[in-house]
């Protein structure tokens, strides 16, 4: 799978065409409309920016679980809690 790889973080930005949030990697991944209202747009827009990663944590957590890796149950748990916490904008 190839997407954009780099850092994904969720800004506020305001545009002319209702749209609040943006996801950035140095450039615009995409824009989040407000047609739900400025935090559904903002929720949106950080559950995106964390798709990258979180893309990583499930296939850390397919590994595991089919033991193919070798890694701690909870240094997988400790990798996971950040990227919860960037999905829910709490970082």
């Amino acid at each position: 799978m190839s997407y954009t790889k780099g850092k994904w973080e969720a800004i506020s930005v305001p545009f002319e065409n209702n749209s609040d949030y943006v996801v950035l990697d140095g450039k615009t991944l995409c824009s989040v409309k407000k047609h739900f209202g400025k935090e559904q747009a903002q929720a949106n827009a950080h559950l995106i920016a964390a798709a990258p990663d979180m893309y990583e944590a499930l296939e850390m957590i397919y590994n595991l679980a089919l033991g193919y890796t070798d890694v701690p149950k909870d240094e997988v748990a400790n990798a996971i809690r950040p990227i919860l916490a960037k999905a829910e904008g709490k970082c």
